[in-house]
C-alpha cells in the first residue's frame, strides 16, 4: 500500500511542479493532456479476452521492448479474429495512441501507427466517434522525422482513407481538434510533462519535444530565416553532408519551395549562395541514394532568376562542378539520375545565355558526351556515362534545344570514325583478331541504340537531323556490307554492326531506297556465300530484311543451294539453320521453307541416321518443329528412318537420344507419328521397348526413357492404341518387334481399363494368323521322336510338304507361332479373361475350341524342341528360349485343364470336338495332320476322364473309330483310339477290332505288304498300349500263331519301323503267353543280339535309336518273366544260354552310344539310361579287357558315364587280389591304368557348377571325381606291397593336391566356414539321394577326402602341412577332427583288433604279445611278457587323426636301458607316421626289436632271472666260466659272501669294474 501512495504523491508534485498543467487553452479542466506520460487509470472492464487486457496493460510499460511486443500481438488479434473489435477496446486504444505515437522509440511509433491503421480499418465507422482523439497524432506520426515511422502513418491513414477526398474530408471535419492538439504540444508540453525522467534520457526526451515542435511550428520557422539561411545555404551547403546528403538537399528543397528568399533577402554570407551550392554539388551525393540528384535538379529550377548567374563562364563552371560530382566513384549506381540531373541543369542554364553562347556551350558541355559515347578514348574518359541505359540518356542530351543543330554537323565525322574503325579491324591471322572484333560489335551496338533511342520519340528533333542520320547508317551499313564482301564476311564486328543498325532501325532503314538497295543487292549476290563465315549469325538479319520483296525467293534458293552442298559439313549446315530459323522468322520465310524441297531434304539427311546409325545433328529436327519450318512429310522420313535404327542395338545410341530429345521437345509432333494410320508409330514403340533390354546399359537407360516420353505422347492426346499395337506385334514379327514381356504389359492395361468381350477379343490375334505360323514350324519329326509320340514309329508316315517360306524370329529368337502362344496363354490365364471368351455365344465357344487346339499343338511342337533343340524352327535354342519354352508348355495344358474344369466349357467344347471334321480334311500324311491329331486326342481323353463316359458317346467313339477304319487316315484312326480310351475301355468292340488285326498280321507278309503291315502294327500297338489287359482277351492259340509269325519279322524284315513295332508288340505279348514253351525264346534272344551287332561302332543313327530301345524294352520284358516265380524253364535256359553275348553286345552298345552326346537329346537319353540298367543287369560280367570302359568314363552321356563306373567299381576290388599274388611272384611293381590316372591328370574348374543350368554335375566334374572314386578302388583287397606301389604313383604324379584344392575350396575351408557334414554318411556315397546338385557334390567331396585320408593319410597329411593360411589350416583341421578322424579312427582301430584275433592270438610268435583296443578312448595298449615281467607300451591316436601323427607312450621299461626304450618308442611312431598311417606295421616293428633284443640272452648264474630286479639284462661275462650276470647280482653276492678275493670271478678288480 506504501508504495503505491508514493506514486500518486509523486505524479501530484510533478503536475504542480509544471505549473498551470490544468491551464490550457480548454479552461481549467482536471483531465490531463493526451501526450503527457502521467494518465489517468484505464477501464478495461468492457474488453471480456483476458489475454487482451494483458496486452493492453503491457502498453503502459517504461520498456520500449514490452511495448513493441505488446503491439505486435495486438496486431495479431485483431488481424485473426473472426468479429471486428468492440467499443471496449476502441476506448482504450484511442486513449493510449496519442501517447505512443511519440514513444521515444522509432518501432514502437511505427508499430502504433500500423495497429492504428488496422483497427480503424476494421472498426469502420464506430471509429468516428474517437477520431476527435487520433486524429491529431495520426497527422502528426505522417511528418515524423524517422522514415519508416512517417511511412506507417502514412499507409495506415491511406488505408483508412484511400482517396484524396475522403483524407480532406476527415482534415475539414477534425480542423479543430488537430489544431488543439498542435496548440496543446507547442504551447503547454515540455521534456518533463512528455517523459518521465526517472525512465527516459535526457536526449530520448528533447527528441520527443522536438518532433512535436517542428510537427507543430511552421511559424517558427519564419521568424527565423535569416539564421535557417545562415545554417543551411551558408553553412550547411559546403559542409560534409555524408549519408544525410538526401534529407539536407529535401530540406532544402522544401525551404527553397517556401522561403525563396533565404537566398536573397536573409542570405548574408561573403561568398554567393550560389557558389555555395556549386561546392555541394562538385561533393556529388556523398553516398547518398540516387534521389539526391532529383532533388538538385528540382532546386535549382526553383532558386530565384537572381541567384542564377548569366555569366558562360559561371555557367560552364556550375555545369562542370555538376559534371564532377556526378562522374565520382560513389556515384556509379546512381549514374542515371545524375546525368539526367546534369541534362536538366544545363538545358536550365542555357536559357539564360544567348544563341552563340548556347552553341559554345553545347560544344563544350554536351558534346564531349556524345563524342565519347560513340567513340570512347581515355582523354574524354571523364565524360563517361555508366549504366545500362547509357544511350537514352546520351538520347537526352542530343534533344537539349541547339544540340541537334550543332550535332548534325558532326556526324558525318562520327559516322567516319566508325567506318574506319570497321575497316581497320585485325586479320584473322592477328592475335587479337577477336578483341578487334568485339570492338567493333561494340561501336556499332552504341550507334545503333542511340540512333533508336533518337528515333523513338522525336519531339525536339528536326526533320532533318534524322534525315541526316539515316544518311550516315545507310553509309555505315553500305561500307560494312563492302568489307564483308571483299574480307569473305570473316570480320563478324561489321556483320555485327549491320545486325545492330536493322534490329534497332529496321523500319527507318528499310523505308530508305538506297538502304533497300544495298541489302538486296547483297543478300542476293553476296550473302549465299558467306552463310559458312564467322559472320552468318549477324548477315541473317540482311536477309530477312528483303523478306517482303521479290529477290528475296532467289536469294533464299541460293542459300539452300549453298547447304546442300557436299563439301560442307554437317556441323555447319546445322549452324546455318538453326541461326536461319527461330521465333523472329518472317511468317512468308517460314512458307517459302515449307514448300522448298531441297530444304527439306537437307534437314531429312542431317536429321537422320547413316549406314553406321550415326546422326549428323540429333537435336536438329526438335528445335526447328516449333518454327513451323518443317513439313509432315520430313518429319515422317526422318522418324522412319531413326524407327528403323532402332532395329539393331548396334549404332542405335543416336537415334535413342534424337527421339528421346525431340519426343521432349516436340510431343505433339511424337503423338501424330504414334497415331499415324501406318504402322510405323508400333514400329517405334517396338524398337524402343526392345532396346530396353540391351545388353549395354547406356542404350538400355535411353530406350527406358524414350519409352517412357513416347507413353506420354501417346496418352497426351488419348490416341494411343495398345489393342492395335500388340496386334500389328503378333500378327507381324521381325526383328524389331517388341518383347513379349512389353506385350504382356500392355494387355494388363488393356483389359484392366476395359472389361468388355469387344476390348479382349479387340486384343487377340487372328487365329487364321497363328494356324499359318504354326504351319510354317511344322515338320517332319526326327525319327528318334518316336519314343516320345504316342504314335511311336507312326511319324515315319510324314511326308515332308517342301516348305520354302522361312521363319521369320523376333530380337529374341521366337517365332510367331510361339509369340501368340504364349501370348493367348498369358489371356487365358486371366480367370476374368476366360468367362468373358467363354460365355459370349458360339463365336467365342469356337474362338476358344480353336486357340485350345492351336495351343495343344503349339506344346507338343515345344515339346519336342525342348527333347532335341533344333529339331523345328518354333525358337531359336538357347537357355532363356528354353526356359521360356518350358513355361509354355505347362502354362499351355493348365490353360486348357482351367477350361476344361467348368461343366458348361465341357459340354460344348466336347460336342465340337466330337464333331469335328478338320481331321481328314487335306493331305493325311501331312505334319499339319499329324500334329491336329495329337491336339485332338488330348483333348479329347482329357474331356472324357473329366466328364465321365456314358454308353452314348462309347457309341460315338465305336462308329468314329469304325468310320475311320476304313480309310487310310492312320493318324485320325490312332488319335481316336487315344481319345476314346476311356469310354471303349473294355468293350467289345475293342476287343473284336485287337483279334481281328492280330488276325490280318498273323497271315501278312513284310515282304509283300509292308504298309498294310506297318499300319496294322500301329493300330494294335495303340490299342494294346491304351486298353489294360487287352492282350489277355486274346485266343491263345492265334496268339501263340502271331508271336511265331512276327518273331521272325526282328531279324528278317528290311524295315527298322517295323522292327520297331514288333519288339513294342512283343513286349505287350510275351506276358500273355509266358507259360508257353517252344524254341520262340531262344529264337527271340538271338535275334536281339543280332539285332545290336548290327549297330556299327562309331555312333547309333537317329533311325536306330527307337529301334534299340524297343528291343532294350523286349529284353526287360524278358528277365521280368524269369524273375517270376514259377517261370518257363525254356526261357530261363535261353537267356542263361545267350546272356554271355548278351552281356557283349550291350557292352557294344554301350560303347557306340558314348561316341554321341545325349546331354540335349531326350530320345537319345532314354535309351542310354535303359541300356545302362540292362547292362547292370547281365549275370555274366566277364570281360576280356577293362580297359575300354576307363574311356567310358569321359562320355558325355551320363548314363554311360553311370554304367561304365558301376562296372568299373565292381570289377576293380575283385581284381586286385590276383595283382596282390601276381606282384609278390613275380616282384614285379604294381602300377595304377594309364587311362584312369589320365582322367585325373587335369582338374576341372568349380565354375562348372555355376555355367551349369542342369539338375546334375556337370559332366567333367563328374568324370573327374568317379575317377578319383575308383582309384581308391584299388586299394580295397590290395596288399602292402601293391598298395605302397600305388601310394608312390600317386606321390609322384602330384594327383592329390588338385582334389583337395577342390574339396577344400567347395567345402568352404578357404573362407573359414566349412560345410556341416553331419547329414552325410562320409564312409559311404550314394550318387541321386540329394534334391540339389550343390548338397550331392559337397558329399562326394566329402566323401573323397575321407577315402583320402583312410587310403593316403602320408599325402594329405603332408598337403595339409603345406598349407600357408592359418585360417584355412585351422579350418581343417577342427572339420577333421569333428566329421572325418572318428570313422578312420574306428576303422584303424577295429583294424588293428582284427589283427589281434587274428595274428597275435593264432600266430605263435606272438604268443607273449598282448593286444588291447580301447574303442573310446582311441588306445592301443600293447605287453610284452619276459621272464614273468611286463613291457607295455601305449598307442594313442589324437582327434584329428591321421592328421595330427599318432603318439606312442612308454607304459612298463623291461630288460633295456632308457636310451634304447625310447629309440623303440620312437621306431614305432617313425613306422606309423611313414608307412601311410599302418599301426599295426608300427607295432609288428616294435615287436622286433623287442625280440631281437632278448635274442639270445640266458638266465643269471646267481639268480637264475632274465630279468634282474633293476629290470636289467645279464651283461658282465665271467672271463672263466664264461656265464652272464647282472651286475646288481654280482654286487649282492660279493657284499654277503665275505670273501676278499674274487677267485673265478675276478676278485676285486671285477668288483670295482662292476661299479
Amino acid at each position: 500500500m506504501s508504495k503505491k501512495f508514493k506514486s500518486q504523491a509523486s505524479s501530484a508534485r510533478l503536475g504542480n511542479g509544471l505549473g498551470g498543467f490544468g491551464s490550457t487553452a480548454f479552461g481549467s479542466s482536471a483531465r490531463p493532456s493526451t501526450l503527457s506520460y502521467i494518465q489517468e487509470p484505464l477501464d478495461y472492464s468492457g474488453i471480456s479476452d483476458a489475454n487482451v487486457v494483458v496486452t493492453l496493460k503491457n502498453l503502459g510499460k517504461r520498456d520500449a521492448t514490452t511495448k513493441g511486443k505488446a503491439l505486435e500481438d495486438l496486431q495479431v488479434h485483431v488481424d485473426s479474429s473472426e468479429s471486428d473489435p468492440d467499443d471496449s477496446l476502441l476506448e482504450v486504444w484511442a486513449q493510449l495512441y496519442p501517447r505512443l505515437s511519440i514513444d521515444s522509440s522509432r518501432r514502437v511509433r511505427q508499430l502504433a501507427h500500423t495497429l492504428n491503421g488496422r483497427i480503424c480499418a476494421r472498426s469502420g465507422k464506430r471509429v468516428a466517434k474517437h477520431l476527435s482523439s487520433i486524429a491529431g497524432p495520426w497527422l502528426a506520426g505522417t511528418y515524423d522525422s524517422d522514415r519508416a515511422a512517417a511511412k506507417a502513418a502514412q499507409e495506415a491513414f491511406a488505408l483508412v482513407f484511400p482517396t484524396a477526398e475522403k483524407a480532406q474530408a476527415v482534415r475539414r471535419t477534425f480542423q479543430q481538434s488537430i489544431l488543439d492538439y498542435s496548440n496543446q504540444a507547442v504551447l503547454h508540453e515540455s521534456v518533463k510533462t512528455l517523459s518521465d525522467e526517472r525512465a527516459v534520457s535526457k536526449d530520448d526526451a528533447e527528441a520527443t519535444l522536438v518532433r512535436q515542435y517542428l510537427r507543430s511550428q511552421p511559424k517558427a520557422i519564419e521568424r527565423q530565416l535569416k539564421d535557417v539561411s545562415t545554417g543551411y545555404l551558408y553553412k550547411g551547403l559546403p559542409s560534409d553532408q555524408f549519408g544525410t546528403s538526401v534529407d539536407f538537399m529535401r530540406t532544402v528543397e522544401a525551404l527553397t519551395l517556401a522561403y525563396p528568399i533565404i537566398w536573397t533577402e536573409h542570405y548574408s554570407g561573403k561568398k554567393p549562395a550560389i557558389s555555395r551550392l556549386r561546392t555541394c554539388l562538385k561533393n556529388g551525393s556523398q553516398s547518398g541514394v540516387a534521389e539526391f540528384w532529383p532533388a538538385v535538379g528540382t532546386l535549382i529550377r526553383m532558386l530565384p532568376a537572381e541567384v542564377l548567374s548569366t555569366s558562360f563562364d559561371d555557367i560552364a563552371d556550375f555545369l562542370l562542378a555538376v559534371r564532377e560530382g556526378a562522374t565520382k566513384r560513389e556515384e556509379k549506381f546512381n549514374a542515371a539520375h545524375s546525368w539526367q540531373t546534369y541534362a536538366g541543369v544545363t538545358s536550365t542554364l542555357l536559357a539564360s545565355l544567348p544563341e552563340d553562347a548556347q552553341i559554345s556551350l553545347i560544344e563544350k558541355r554536351v558534346l564531349p558526351i556524345v563524342r565519347h559515347y560513340l567513340s570512347p578514348i581515355q582523354e574524354t574518359a571523364d565524360w563517361a556515362i555508366s549504366g545500362a541505359k547509357s544511350s537514352s540518356i546520351v538520347a537526352g542530351f542530343v534533344k537539349i534545344r541547339q544540340v541537334p543543330v550543332v550535332l548534325e554537323r558532326e556526324l558525318s565525322s562520327l559516322a567516319d570514325q566508325l567506318i574506319l574503325q570497321i575497316k581497320l579491324s585485325q586479320p584473322e591471322q592477328s592475335r587479337d583478331f577477336e578483341k578487334s572484333q568485339r570492338e567493333t560489335s561494340a561501336a556499332g551496338e552504341r550507334w545503333a541504340a542511340l540512333t533508336r533511342d533518337l528515333g523513338a520519340e522525336k519531339v525536339g528533333l528536326p526533320d532533318s537531323f534524322m534525315v541526316t542520320v539515316t544518311s550516315q547508317e545507310v553509309r555505315i551499313m553500305a561500307e560494312s556490307l563492302r568489307l564483308l564482301s571483299a574480307r569473305q564476311g570473316k570480320p563478324y564486328g561489321a556483320a555485327a554492326v549491320v545486325d545492330a543498325l536493322l534490329r534497332d532501325s529496321g523500319d527507318r532503314l528499310k523505308s530508305d531506297p538506297r538502304a533497300r538497295e544495298t541489302l538486296e543487292a547483297f543478300a542476293t549476290n553476296d550473302l549465299p556465300e558467306l552463310m559458312h563465315s564467322p559472320s552468318h549469325l549477324q548477315l541473317i538479319r540482311c536477309l530477312y530484311a528483303i523478306s517482303d520483296t521479290a529477290s528475296f525467293a532467289a536469294a533464299f534458293e541460293r542459300i539452300t543451294d549453298t547447304l546442300s552442298s557436299p563439301s560442307t559439313s554437317a556441323t555447319d549446315k546445322e549452324k546455318v539453320l538453326r541461326a536461319l530459323f527461330t521465333r523472329h522468322t518472317p511468317s512468308n520465310v517460314v512458307s517459302i521453307a515449307l514448300k522448298s524441297t531441297q530444304l527439306q531434304a537437307l534437314i531429312v539427311s542431317l536429321a537422320s541416321a547413316d549406314d553406321a546409325g550415326v546422326v549428323p545433328c540429333p537435336t536438329l529436327l526438335a528445335e526447328l518443329l516449333p518454327f513451323d519450318v518443317v513439313s509432315p512429310a520430313t518429319t515422317s522420313n526422318v522418324l522412319d528412318n531413326l524407327s528403323a535404327c532402332l532395329a539393331q542395338e548396334n549404332g542405335s545410341t543416336d537415334s535413342l537420344k534424337s527421339l528421346t530429345f525431340l519426343a521432349s521437345r516436340s510431343p505433339g509432333a511424337m503423338a501424330d507419328y504414334l497415331t499415324d494410320s501406318s504402322t510405323r508409330g508400333s514400329t517405334l514403340i517396338s524398337g524402343a521397348v526392345r532396346l530396353e533390354q540391351a545388353q549395354d546399359d547406356q542404350i538400355a537407360e535411353l530406350a527406358t526413357t524414350l519409352s517412357e516420353k513416347l507413353k506420354l505422347s501417346g496418352e497426351s492426346n488419348g490416341t494411343l492404341d495398345r489393342s492395335a499395337l500388340v496386334k500389328q506385334n503378333l500378327e507381324s514379327v521381325s526383328e524389331s518387334s517388341l518383347p513379349m514381356a512389353t506385350l504382356f504389359g500392355f494387355t494388363q492395361q488393356i483389359l484392366e481399363e476395359d472389361a468388355s468381350w469387344e476390348a479382349t477379343m479387340k486384343a487377340l490375334p487372328s487365329l487364321d494368323i497363328w494356324e499359318q505360323s504354326l504351319n510354317t514350324v511344322m515338320d517332319v519329326p526326327v525319327p528318334s521322336l518316336a519314343l516320345l509320340s504316342p504314335y511311336g514309329t507312326g511319324i515315319g508316315l510324314i511326308v515332308d510338304a517342301h516348305r520354302t517360306t522361312g521363319v521369320k524370329l523376333d530380337g529374341e529368337g521366337l517365332s510367331q507361332a510361339m509369340r501368340i502362344a504364349m501370348y493367348v496363354t498369358n489371356v487365358l490365364r486371366s480367370e476374368d479373361a476366360r468367362t468373358r471368351l467363354t460365355s459370349h455365344g458360339d463365336e467365342a465357344h469356337e474362338w476358344v475350341r480353336c486357340a485350345i487346339t492351336s495351343l495343344l499343338i503349339t506344346a507338343t511342337i515345344a515339346e519336342e524342341n525342348l527333347s532335341i533343340p533344333g529339331t523345328n524352327a518354333l525358337w531359336l535354342s538357347g537357355p532363356e528360349n528354353d526356359r521360356e519354352a518350358l513355361d509354355l508348355v505347362v502354362n499351355a495344358y493348365a490353360v486348357a485343364q482351367s477350361i476344361y474344369t467348368t461343366p458348361s466349357n465341357r459340354v460344348w467344347l466336347l460336342q465340337n470336338i466330337m464333331t469335328a471334321d478338320s481331321d481328314s480334311a487335306g493331305n493325311i500324311s501331312s505334319p499339319e495332320t499329324y500334329y491336329t491329331s495329337l491336339a485332338h486326342a488330348k483333348l479329347l481323353a482329357d474331356l472324357l476322364e473329366l466328364s465321365g463316359s456314358d454308353t452314348e458317346i462309347a457309341k460315338q467313339g465305336e462308329e468314329a473309330i469304325r468310320r475311320v477304319r476304313k480309310s487310310e487316315d492312320v493318324f485320325t484312326l490312332l488319335s481316336r483310339v487315344h481319345g476314346f480310351a476311356q469310354p471303349l475301355a473294355g468293350s467289345q468292340y475293342m476287343n473284336r477290332l485287337c483279334n481281328e488285326i492280330v488276325a490280318d498280321l498273323t497271315g501278312r507278309d513284310t515282304v509283300t505288304a509292308q504298309p498294310t503291315v506297318f499300319r496294322s502294327l500301329l493300330t494294335l500297338n495303340a490299342v494294346l498300349r491304351t486298353q489294360e489287359d487287352m492282350a489277355e482277351c486274346i485266343a491263345k492259340q492265334r496268339l501263340i500263331f502271331l508271336v511265331k509269325h512276327v518273331v521272325s519279322w526282328l531279324q528278317s524284315s528290311e524295315s527298322s519301323v517295323i522292327t520297331t513295332e514288333t519288339a513294342k508288340l512283343l513286349s505287350s505279348l510275351l506276358p500273355a503267353m509266358k507259360d508257353m514253351y517252344g524254341d520262340h525264346w531262344t529264337q527271340l534272344c538271338e535275334a536281339l543280339v543280332a539285332t545290336w551287332a548290327t549297330v556299327p561302332a562309331d555312333g547309333i543313327t537317329e533311325s536306330a535309336i527307337p529301334t534299340l530301345h524297343a528291343g532294350l524294352k523286349l529284353l526287360g520284358t524278358l528277365r521280368s518273366l524269369v524273375a517270376e516265380d514259377e517261370a518257363n524253364e525254356d526261357l530261363c535256359d535261353a537267356l542263361k544260354a545267350y546272356d554271355g553275348k548278351i552281356f557283349s553286345g550291350l557292352l557294344a552298345l554301350l560303347v557306340s552310344s558314348s561316341q554321341v552326346s545325349d546331354q540335349l537329346h531326350q530320345p537319345r537319353r532314354l535309351m542310354n539310361e535303359l541300356l545302362a540298367r540292362q547292362v547292370s543287369k547281365c549275370k555274366s560280367k566277364t570281360m576280356d579287357d577293362v580297359h575300354d570302359l576307363y574311356a567310358l568314363l569321359g562320355s558325355t552321356s551320363r548314363a554311360v558315364q553311370g554304367a561304365a563306373f558301376e562296372l568299373l567299381h565292381a570289377s576293380i576290388p575283385i581284381a586286385q587280389e590276383q595283382i596282390s599274388i601276381d606282384a609278390a611272384i613275380e616282384s614285379k611293381k604294381a602300377s595304377l591304368p594309364d587311362e584312369l590316372l589320365s582322367l585325373i591328370l587335369e582338374v576341372p574348374s568349380l565354375d562348372l557348377m555355376e555355367d551349369s543350368d542342369d539338375n546334375d554335375l556337370p559332366q567333367e566334374l563328374q568324370s573327374y571325381l568317379i575317377s578319383w572314386r575308383l582309384l581308391f578302388d584299388h586299394f580295397d583287397g590290395s596288399s602292402y606291397k601293391v598298395k605302397s606301389d600305388y601310394i608312390e604313383q600317386v606321390k609322384d604324379g602330384a594327383y592329390l593336391p588338385g582334389l583337395l584344392d577342390m574339396a577344400l575350396e567347395y567345402l568352404g575351408h578357404t573362407r573359414g566356414k566349412p560345410v556341416d557334414v553331419a547329414r552325410f554318411d562320409i564312409a559311404h556315397y550314394q550318387s541321386g539321394l540329394q534334391d540339389k546338385t550343390e548338397t550331392d557334390l559337397q558329399w562326394l567331396l566329402t566323401h573323397l577326402f575321407y577315402l583320402s585320408l583312410l587310403h593316403l593319410p602320408s599325402l594329405t597329411k603332408s598337403y595339409y602341412l603345406d598349407v600357408r593360411s592359418r585360417q584355412t589350416s585351422q579350418a581343417v583341421e577342427t572339420w577333421t577332427a569333428k566329421f572325418i578322424s572318428p570313422p578312420i579312427i574306428t576303422t584303424s582301430l577295429q583294424a588293428v583288433a582284427d589283427w589281434s584275433e587274428k595274428s597275435v592270438k593264432e600266430d605263435p610268435e606272438y604268443e607273449k604279445m598282448t593286444v588291447k583296443v580301447g574303442m573310446r578312448s582311441r588306445e592301443i595298449g600293447v605287453s610284452y611278457v619276459v621272464d614273468e615281467q611286463t613291457m607295455a607300451i601305449k598307442i594313442v591316436l589324437p582327434e584329428a587323426y591321421p592328421l595330427a601323427s599318432a603318439q606312442v607312450v612308454g607304459v612298463s621299461r623291461v630288460a633295456v636301458k632308457e636310451e634304447k626304450w625310447q629309440s623303440w618308442l620312437r621306431s614305432c611312431q617313425g613306422v606309423i607316421t611313414f608307412s601311410n598311417g599302418s599301426v599295426i606295421d608300427g607295432l609288428s616293428a616294435w615287436r622286433k626289436n623287442v625280440t631281437g633284443a632278448l635274442k639270445g640272452q640266458t638266465e643269471c648264474a646267481i639268480c637264475y632271472s632274465i630279468i634282474s630286479g633293476d629290470k636289467q639284462l645279464p651283461t658282465k661275462r665271467c672271463p672263466t666260466c664264461k656265464n652272464l650276470f647282472h651286475a646288481s647280482c654280482l654286487y649282492k653276492w660279493f657284499k654277503t659272501s665275505n670273501a676278499t678275493s674274487g677267485e673265478g670271478v675276478g676278485g676285486q678288480d671285477y668288483i670295482r669294474n662292476v661299479h
